[in-house]
């Protein structure tokens, strides 16, 4: 073999894993990373909704938070949603920060 063969071996390599990550799998974890960040803001939304209807006497069939036969009051699902939400929403965010970093990083790749 001779030095250009394993040089072209060695960009079809690295053509194919950037064809791969960013035809295949960076929709899906920008899909992923987007769901997560709307689940994130409508948790809390759905909590508070709950925690409305509960203080006006409507007792809706939500479960917010499903610990087994534990019944959690609406205010404390309302709490702890709003943290599961934010922290939900900063993973979401940070995934899509990496997923523009990595596209941004093999749109500057030099080929020979």
């Amino acid at each position: 073999m001779t030095s250009d063969n394993v040089k072209s071996q060695g960009k079809i390599k690295k053509d194919l894993v950037v064809f791969i990550t960013a035809s295949v799998i960076m929709p899906a974890i920008v899909a992923v990373s987007m769901t997560v960040m709307v689940l994130g803001i409508a948790g809390p939304i759905g909590a508070l909704i709950k925690l409305i209807g509960y203080i006006f006497g409507y007792n809706m069939t939500v479960s917010i938070f499903d610990l087994g036969g534990i019944y959690m009051p609406p205010a404390f699902g309302l709490l702890l949603s709003v943290a599961v939400g934010k922290v939900l929403y900063v993973i979401g965010y940070e995934m899509m920060k990496a997923s523009v970093r990595f596209l941004k990083y093999i749109s500057g790749l030099k080929y020979d």
